[in-house]
């Protein structure tokens, strides 16, 4: 019999295994080159800059990477269930080349397969998701459909890649196992696991110190060391915890002998501790991997979400510039006074200074740019910001500081002038009166203190401007904006700024932020999803025999179904709250650093994860049922 002969009756023979290998390495091509179509696009690279670009390509590396993972896990599984076929076939007295030779074979032959399907799905799917791409980027656009040659060259490189190293990985198993190995591949049953108390209680004590360091000492350690400290505990803690505490846990519910004879208690606490061990390292794996998953998509969901309060805070007019000469204002009156749709309600004239200032932050002294405001011309401000208006002394200041400046301010005492006087810091506001995308931090002092300052650097005029139906005045912004052309210098001197620019530019990046974020949840959620999945329908063939036991026993198959719900419902509840946990802190650490409520981004995400793995859930318990109880 010929290699040629065995692949086609191999594939013929085993389809059941075979499609869901194939199934699994055709969504995961579609969604890489789906990605990668999305990269190479013209329309996206024409409206997006180069720091968006850079992102892409951070978001490329993620999804290659979990992509790489779940091809691996799901090449391990497929390759288990054919141990024995591969022993029987050793017996015959094909030799292990052979054989290496007819599984490289199939491998190509799927690979081929999957990725042309892959890639007509991802080419059909890649014209939704650059408009849900420019849906979120605020920019509406008519898009065209394409097919990238650069997304296929590049998806072929990367599958190519790991199909190399899945057929070594596939020859090293068939020379490094001998025949018998083969045949008890699938019946092998480990020896009941152990479970440490000293290790059950070490992991504990991780993920406690972990959470408590990530929510505590946020913004107080050094970044790169609290960043490390908290990985490390977490991870490690998260390993231990589904290594032993999670069967340490399983032999005390064992103990209990009142409740272990009832019903079908006894088997499910048996095969709950085996099935711990056994999948600890793909239960710890999952958790984490959902974590990550979890905090990626609820971290740009939440910057989303708040790009209007954000935008209120760094840009509280609808326009602002400098004033230059009196002929220019009148061109911007002129044109102001055209629009009958975006009337003028608020236009106000605010003197400001500003320099290089001494600024003292947790006992570390720095130069910082500044502007000054004096107390009138705050509560001038005042009003139409919805602030108090203030009465200061002249030693008394408050300090005013955008959102994207807070947690770099927040330890901020004192600042020192030019002349040498050093005025305290008597209150903080995370708010703006003036543009802040010209200067992040401004200091407000009495007016006696304010008419002082010699020695800064700059006296300016700022004109303040609201407009009514500010965001639908991209027409009034364009023919402004026409006026300033010519006198840009690269300094915000000549430059007009626009809430409405700074809302659509901040929808660019978060918009794109939170694409690439949900697209490796999805990518994420997915591949643990399949992978669980993989793993525990493999082992259901394994359960065949057992259960059918338990059947002549005496239990009904209504009886083997609630033990099939519970034992899978402890497989898929257990990982999903261990990284629901973590997301939760690590967002939570993230919400203290900057400043900003993310509660509902949060649970709203948290809900759609839970959501979607239930579904894969239902279909485990289905198949699995099917499979051990028909």
């Amino acid at each position: 019999m010929t290699t040629a002969t065995l692949i086609k009756k191999n594939m013929k023979w085993n389809f059941k295994n075979y499609f869901l290998y194939f199934a699994s390495m055709i969504f995961i091509i579609m969604i890489v080159y789906t990605f990668n179509s999305i990269q190479y696009n013209e329309q996206v690279l024409e409206n997006i800059n180069t720091s968006m670009t850079i992102l892409m390509k951070i978001g490329a590396v993620f999804i290659y990477i979990f992509a790489f993972i779940f091809m691996w896990y799901s090449n391990n599984f497929f390759t288990r269930n054919r141990k024995k076929e591969i022993g029987l076939y050793s017996m015959l007295g094909v030799s292990k080349k052979q054989i290496s030779r007819m599984l490289l074979a199939e491998n190509i032959l799927l690979g081929i397969g999957a990725l042309v399907l892959g890639v007509l799905l991802g080419t059909m799917l890649s014209k939704f998701f650059v408009m849900l791409l420019f849906n979120l980027m605020s920019k509406y656009i008519e898009v065209d459909f394409s097919f990238s040659m650069y997304a296929l060259i590049t998806t072929g490189i990367i599958f190519g890649s790991f199909f190399v190293i899945l057929g070594v990985h596939n020859y090293m198993i068939i020379y490094r196992f001998k025949l018998i190995e083969f045949f008890n591949a699938k019946n092998k049953r480990e020896k009941e696991p152990k479970g440490s108390a000293i290790i059950a209680i070490t992991s504990l004590v991780m993920l406690i110190s972990g959470y408590f360091i990530a929510i505590e000492q946020a913004m107080k350690m050094d970044f790169l060391m609290y960043t490390l400290l908290v990985l490390i505990l977490v991870i490690g803690g998260t390993y231990g915890l589904f290594s032993s505490f999670m069967v340490f846990y399983g032999k005390l519910r064992r103990r209990n002998r009142k409740n272990l004879y009832k019903n079908m208690n006894l088997i499910n606490t048996s095969n709950f501790i085996y099935r711990i061990k056994s999948n600890s390292f793909v239960l710890g794996s999952i958790a984490i991997l959902s974590a990550t998953a979890i905090t990626a998509a609820g971290m740009s969901s939440s910057f989303y979400y708040q790009i209007g309060l954000d935008a209120s805070g760094e840009m509280p007019y609808s326009y602002a510039y400098k004033i230059t000469d009196s002929e220019f204002d009148q061109h911007v009156d002129d044109v102001l006074s055209s629009q009958s749709d975006h009337k003028v309600v608020y236009d106000e004239i605010g003197e400001i200074k500003s320099g290089t200032v001494d600024i003292e932050i947790d006992g570390v002294s720095n130069n910082s740019s500044m502007v000054f405001l004096s107390q009138s011309t705050f509560n001038k401000l005042a009003d139409f910001n919805n602030l108090e208006k203030i009465n200061l002394n002249n030693t008394e200041s408050l300090f005013l500081v955008s959102p994207r400046g807070y947690n770099f301010a927040k330890g901020l005492k004192s600042v020192q002038m030019p002349n040498g006087d050093k005025i305290s810091i008597n209150e903080m506001k995370q708010k703006n009166v003036i543009s802040s995308i010209s200067n992040i931090y401004s200091m407000v002092l009495s007016d006696e203190t304010y008419g002082n300052l010699s020695d800064i650097e700059k006296v300016e005029n700022l004109r303040f401007i609201e407009v009514e139906n500010e965001n639908s005045a991209q027409d009034l912004t364009k023919s402004l904006l026409k006026i300033f052309e010519g006198r840009e210098d690269g300094s915000y001197e000549y430059r007009l700024e626009s809430s409405e620019m700074f809302y659509n530019a901040q929808m660019e990046v978060r918009g794109m932020l939170m694409f690439v974020g949900i697209f490796i949840a999805l990518v994420v959620l997915i591949s643990t999803g399949s992978m669980i999945y993989f793993k525990l329908i493999n082992e259901a063939e394994e359960e065949k025999t057992r259960y059918n036991i338990v059947r002549k026993v005496g239990a009904s198959r209504r009886d083997v179904f609630k033990s099939i719900y519970s034992q899978m419902g402890a497989m898929f509840i257990f990982p999903i709250i261990i990284g629901l946990a973590h997301a939760g802190f690590a967002l939570g650490a993230l919400s203290k650093m900057l400043k900003k409520d993310l509660i509902i981004p949060t649970i709203v995400t948290m809900a759609v994860y839970v959501l979607i793995y239930g579904v894969y859930y239902i279909l485990t318990v289905y198949k699995y049922n099917k499979t051990v109880n028909s």
